[in-house]
């Protein structure tokens, strides 16, 4: 793992998790927004807008707390994920031709909505392998970060 957190840019979507986690807990999402995650209000009106590595790991880190709470917490946040949440790349996975196709295109464009996981993947006499390599260190965020990669490739 080398790449620096600071240098990696995610869509600024992804903070919808943490307004639906705020929602469910009755907490100031507001609050949260910018004295946890550092971002602007107005960020969030530009579906072109990124946030960095950092203030992605600080959004795992409300994940993390509201997954370990119990199981209807785990099940609820499953529910925030549906494949269309990772815009284009999704669309495009789930309009190909085929799941070698899918699989193909999600790799190729994957770095889009993940950029912190390299995506390999072999077509080998008809079976797929996908090997998901995370190049940055979320600290006691990895296993979290990649249980949701490993999710979200299972989803398409």
């Amino acid at each position: 793992m080398s790449v620096s957190l600071k240098s990696l840019r995610f869509p600024i979507s992804y903070v919808q998790i943490a307004e639906k986690i705020c929602l469910l807990q009755e907490r100031d999402f507001e609050e949260v927004l910018k004295n946890v995650l550092g971002l602007n209000r107005r960020l969030l009106d530009d579906p072109q807008a990124f946030m960095d590595g950092i203030q992605f790991s600080s959004l795992l880190g409300i994940i993390s707390k509201f997954v370990k709470k119990d199981e209807q917490c785990q099940s609820q946040f499953v529910n925030f994920f549906p494949v269309t949440s990772h815009g284009y790349v999704a669309i495009v996975a789930m309009t190909s031709a085929t799941v070698g196709q899918a699989l193909e295109l999600a790799e190729r464009y994957s770095y889009q909505v993940m950029p912190a996981f390299e995506v390999i993947h072999l077509h080998e006499e008809g079976m797929f392998t996908v090997q998901l390599n995370l190049v940055a260190d979320f600290n006691e965020h990895n296993a979290l970060l990649t249980e949701l990669v490993i999710y979200a490739w299972k989803s398409i």
